[in-house]
């Protein structure tokens, strides 16, 4: 590269566990060229040490460290904003249109196999078929056959969770959705008490209690460390951050699931100094699995733990940290 070209780009080296899991960033600098370097001439930069036995703590398998340096284009500015838009479940012709026709015309449950039908054509589950002699809408006579056509519609549809009520907004085809509320969170937990401090509330729809009463962040932006519970809501979940951090003391934080008992999604966790205070852009990133909340591990098992030490030594000011959380579905 000319001078001129090499003016045009910075470098800036990840130091990365064999796993590539977490990973520090040294902050940028500049790139020298090759003309100088053959002339011994080297450009004055600030140096950066890091003592490796800081990062065995934190880096996953630290025996096997590996290095690797971007190329950043001075005057490539990019920013990502990601919206936390309030999914729901996908709309469907089944729940919106057919579902409500298809019921026991009965004791109004979901139909979706042994199918019974009067010759007037009303549809029955089989519990109500042999309690009733007659159709309790017409008094007609029961048909011999099932009503196979009505079976094979139902199959294809999604159905609601019975505890949509509760807050619930499950959705699936038959006999998937029966095992679903056999261990759905909503029926199992009859109500919660919030997350947020010195909030009493306590019920059955906690997301849109958080969603409708608390702040809930985006993610892809950055935020500053407090020491205090940050709230984001991702693909309609709400993903509890907690940190707990005082100077000179180790930060310890977690990255919770709400309302949830299997893993789902991954997160990165990226700290970084506050552009106020510096522009060499050192980074720590942290990724690791949300934890569901109703989980059997101890809650100091899913606390990760940042040593102090590290971090005054990757940042100039630790007392203005900021943050920026990212939130990936798990394939």
């Amino acid at each position: 590269m000319s001078l001129h070209e090499c003016s045009m780009f910075e470098y800036q080296l990840e130091i990365l566990d064999e796993s590539k899991t977490n990973s520090i960033v040294l902050p940028k600098a500049g790139i020298g060229s090759l003309r100088n370097y053959f002339h011994g001439k080297t450009v004055s930069e600030s140096v950066l040490e890091i003592d490796l036995n800081y990062i065995n703590k934190l880096l996953k398998m630290p025996h096997f460290i590996i290095l690797d340096i971007k190329l950043i284009n001075k005057k490539e500015v990019s920013k990502v904003i990601t919206s936390a838009a309030r999914c729901l479940p996908p709309r469907t012709q089944s729940f919106d249109d057919a579902l409500p026709n298809i019921k026991c015309n009965r004791c109004g449950t979901h139909l979706w196999q042994n199918i019974h039908f009067c010759s007037s054509g009303h549809n029955v589950c089989v519990d109500c078929r042999w309690k009733l002699e007659r159709c309790n809408s017409c008094s007609g006579s029961w048909c011999l056959e099932r009503n196979v056509a009505m079976e094979r519609l139902a199959s294809l549809l999604s159905y609601p969770c019975e505890n949509r009520a509760a807050g619930c907004l499950y959705t699936a085809p038959m006999p998937y959705i029966v095992d679903h509320q056999a261990r759905c969170l909503h029926k199992l937990i009859l109500s919660r008490e919030c997350y947020v401090k010195q909030c009493d509330y306590r019920g059955h729809n906690f997301i849109t209690h958080i969603t409708e009463r608390h702040l809930l962040l985006e993610t892809d932006e950055f935020y500053q460390v407090k020491d205090e519970k940050y709230f984001f809501l991702y693909n309609g979940d709400i993903i509890a951050l907690e940190l707990d951090f005082l100077i000179d003391i180790d930060l310890k934080y977690s990255v919770i699931c709400c309302r949830s008992a299997e893993v789902k999604y991954q997160y990165e966790l990226q700290l970084i100094d506050s552009p106020n205070v510096t522009k060499t852009n050192a980074k720590l990133t942290l990724k690791q699995v949300c934890q569901p909340e109703y989980t059997s591990l101890d809650p100091s098992q899913i606390l990760t733990h940042v040593p102090f030490s590290l971090l005054s030594q990757l940042f100039l000011n630790c007392a203005k940290l900021m943050f920026k959380l990212k939130v990936f579905p798990i394939d």
